[in-house]
């Protein structure tokens, strides 16, 4: 996936740029708040709730620290998605001044419409998230589901906010389905990164930034000219 590739390259030689880094610093920041919210949580679900239910009981007492670890890393994900469309903007505006300065101001939708697919993605994830819950105790099935759920939400979410900055929402299919094959890439990488602790919380910022190479590269002609400062 050379597309995904130069995406990623791309990133990480932006990773020091100052206004990222500042981007990548709020984002690690509001990251670490809500993981160690949902850490907190998760303790308190373990010891009050779980520890009432006959054989969780046991494993909620052997465990504790580790199941309500995996409990936050379970959750964070659907609630990134808050934090990825927070940073949205302020991440492709960095990316678009450093590598497609020749680029006019986005014309896509509006922060409202944003925010409300963001919302909408979001509850849709932490239903599935919830649904699946039971699979996390299952060694192995466990990982394939939050593997699935995340890599095909995940890949959706950081694209269509990438996207929509550029492309009218009844544009978004076709240019989904011209790039698709990047964003599940990138959909994927994220999901992994979300899999451990401490890395989770560059996700958003991360994901983001890739999703937006891939978003703008994919379009064609409109970056013609950035693609050949930058050639795959």
């Amino acid at each position: 996936m050379p597309l995904l590739l130069t995406s990623i390259r791309l990133t990480l030689a932006q990773l020091f740029d100052a206004a990222f880094l500042r981007l990548v610093l709020f984002s690690l920041l509001a990251s670490a708040l809500v993981f160690a919210g949902l850490f907190a949580l998760a303790v308190f679900l373990s010891t009050h709730f779980i520890a009432d239910t006959g054989w969780l009981a046991w494993l909620a007492g052997s465990l504790g620290g580790l199941l309500a670890l995996g409990l936050a890393v379970w959750f964070f994900v659907p609630i990134s998605i808050v934090i990825i469309w927070m940073f949205t903007d302020s991440v492709s505006n960095a990316v678009e001044r450093r590598f497609y300065p020749d680029l006019p101001p986005p014309t896509g939708i509006g922060l409202r419409e944003q925010a409300a697919s963001a919302l909408a993605l979001t509850g849709r994830m932490l239903m599935l998230y919830t649904v699946a819950l039971p699979a996390l105790f299952i060694p192995g099935l466990g990982m394939v589901v939050f593997g699935a759920i995340g890599i095909y939400q995940l890949s959706r979410e950081l694209f269509e906010a990438a996207a929509q900055r550029r492309t009218r929402s009844q544009e978004l299919p076709g240019h989904w389905r011209r790039a698709r094959f990047s964003a599940w890439g990138a959909g994927g990488l994220a999901t992994l990164m979300s899999l451990i602790p401490g890395l989770n919380l560059l996700m958003p910022v991360l994901g983001t930034a890739i999703m937006t190479h891939i978003a703008l590269r994919s379009r064609g002609a409109e970056t013609a000219a950035a693609d050949n400062r930058h050639p795959e």
